[in-house]
């Protein structure tokens, strides 16, 4: 879920500075720990090129 204008911390340097506004994003992505992980495929979510090295950078840190 992608929620536009929502508030934020000034302290972020991703919020505007003026507004206090910035855009959050939530990830409900429960496995439960009990059952095995071969049973559960992980969802392609479509996205651009730009998301797609963003996530891969973010993956090797």
């Amino acid at each position: 879920m992608i929620i536009p204008n929502a508030r934020g911390s000034t302290l972020d340097p991703c919020t505007n500075q003026e507004t206090g506004l910035t855009t959050k994003l939530s990830i409900d992505a429960p496995r439960p720990l009990t059952k095995p992980q071969e049973k559960f495929e992980r969802a392609k979510i479509p996205t651009s090129k730009g998301i797609a090295e963003t996530i891969e950078e973010m993956r090797k840190a």
